[in-house]
C-alpha cells in the first residue's frame, strides 16, 4: 500500500521544512511519498485547503496522510496508521462496501512541547475528545470525493465533519503518544479557540500534564 504525506506549507515557514522532513525520512514504512504544497507567489495565494486538495490531486498513495510542517513524527507514524487504517474498512475502493460508513484515523493522544520550555518538558494531552489535526489519515478516493474546505482555519476538524455528512466514521489512537509531538512555538495557526473560550490554546495546552514515558 503507498502511503502520500501530504503538507500544505507557505514560504514565510519554509525554514521549519527540514525537521519535517528528517522525520519523513526516519520513518521505517518504506512505501511513501512526502508531497509538499506551497504558494510560488504573492499572485499564487492559495488557502491551506485548497493547497491540501492540490496535494491529494497529485499523490500517487492510496492513503493519504496530512502532516504540518512545524510538528515532529515519531519512526513508526506511518507504519502504525497503516496498520490501523487496514483494520478498519476497505478505504480504496470508489464506494463503501454494503453501504457502510467510510474510515477515518487521527491521533487522540499525543505530545506537546513548547520551544521556550525547558526541553525535557514534555506535555502530554489528557482529554479522550481531542483529535490531533496534522495526523490525519483518509483514503484517497474518500479525500478526493470529499475535499477539504478552502480556508485557512479549523481545516482537518471541518473536513471530518464534511466527511462524517458522507458516512465518514473518525477513529482514534490513544496509545502511541510518542509518534506525534506537537510544537508550540508562538507561530502556530492555532492560537484560540470558540470565542467564548477564555483560554488561548497554549494556556489550555501548558495545563497539560508532563509526560513520563519514553520518547521515540
Amino acid at each position: 500500500m503507498k502511503v502520500s504525506v501530504i503538507v500544505a506549507t507557505m514560504k514565510e515557514r519554509l525554514a521549519m521544512l527540514p525537521r519535517m522532513i528528517e522525520c519523513f525520512e526516519a520513518q521505517t514504512y518504506q512505501d511513501c511519498e512526502c508531497v509538499i504544497c506551497l504558494d510560488h507567489a504573492a499572485t499564487d495565494y492559495m488557502t491551506q485547503g485548497a493547497k491540501l486538495n492540490e496535494g491529494v490531486r497529485i499523490a500517487a498513495g492510496d492513503l493519504i496522510i496530512k502532516w504540518d510542517d512545524d510538528d515532529e513524527y515519531g519512526p513508526e507514524f506511518i507504519a502504525r496508521a497503516v496498520r490501523e487504517m487496514e483494520r478498519r474498512l476497505e478505504f480504496t475502493s470508489p464506494e463503501p462496501p454494503g453501504g457502510m460508513s467510510r474510515p477515518l484515523l487521527a491521533w487522540g493522544r499525543w505530545l506537546i512541547r513548547f520551544t521556550d520550555e525547558p526541553p525535557d518538558a514534555v506535555h502530554i494531552t489528557d482529554i479522550p475528545n481531542m483529535m490531533a489535526g496534522g495526523t490525519l489519515c483518509v483514503g484517497r478516493g474518500f479525500a478526493e470525493k470529499v475535499k477539504f474546505r478552502n480556508v485557512n482555519s479549523g481545516v482537518p476538524k471541518l473536513f471530518i465533519e464534511d466527511a462524517e455528512r458522507h458516512g465518514g466514521r473518525l477513529s482514534r489512537i490513544f496509545d502511541a503518544p510518542e509518534q506525534y509531538t506537537m510544537i508550540r512555538h508562538g507561530g502556530n495557526t492555532w492560537k484560540s479557540f470558540e470565542p467564548d473560550y477564555k483560554r488561548t490554546v497554549d494556556e489550555f495546552l501548558r495545563a497539560m500534564p508532563l509526560y513520563e514515558g519514553v520518547f521515540a
